[in-house]
C-alpha cells in the first residue's frame, strides 16, 4: 500500500503477536507508550508490590541523602538498600505474572527498562486508571 510502512517482524526472541516487554528506548517508540504494560501487570500481588515499592525506589535515594546530611547514620544505612529491596520485591511479583517480563539483554537494557518503568511507565499506569482496571480484571480471573 502506498504511503504505509511495511510491517516489521517482532524482535528476536519474541513470538509474533506478543507485546514486547518494557522496551521503551527504541528510536521509533514513544517513551510514554503504555500499549503492552498491562500485559505484564495483571496479578494482584504484583500490582500491590509495585504500588508499594515503586515509591520506595523513587524516594530512597533522596531520603538517604537527607539522612546523611542530617548525620542520621542508622537511617542512612537502612535506606541504602531501598532501591535493591524495591527491585528484588518487584522481581518476585513479576515472577507471579502469567506473562513475566523477558530477560534483560545486558546491563544497558536492565538500566533502561528499570528506570523507564520506575519513573515513567508505572506512574502513568496508575494515573491513567489502568492499575485499577488491571486490579478489577485480576479479581475476575480464576
Amino acid at each position: 500500500m502506498i504511503g504505509s510502512e511495511p510491517e516489521r517482524p517482532p524482535p528476536a526472541g519474541v513470538a509474533a503477536g506478543v507485546p514486547t516487554p518494557m522496551r521503551l528506548l527504541e528510536p521509533e517508540q514513544n517513551p510514554f507508550s503504555m500499549t503492552d504494560y498491562a500485559h505484564f501487570h495483571g496479578n494482584r500481588l504484583n500490582l500491590v508490590i509495585h504500588a508499594l515499592m515503586v515509591p520506595v525506589f523513587l524516594a530512597s535515594p533522596l531520603a538517604l541523602v537527607g539522612n546523611l546530611i542530617a548525620g542520621r547514620w542508622l537511617g542512612a544505612m537502612a535506606l541504602a538498600g531501598g532501591r535493591v529491596l524495591s527491585l528484588a520485591l518487584q522481581r518476585i511479583g513479576s515472577g507471579r505474572e502469567v506473562h513475566p517480563p523477558l530477560p534483560f539483554q545486558g546491563p544497558g537494557d536492565f538500566r533502561e527498562r528499570t528506570f523507564a518503568e520506575q519513573f515513567l511507565r508505572f506512574p502513568l499506569f496508575v494515573r491513567s486508571g489502568e492499575w485499577k482496571r488491571a486490579w478489577a480484571r485480576a479479581g475476575r480471573e480464576p
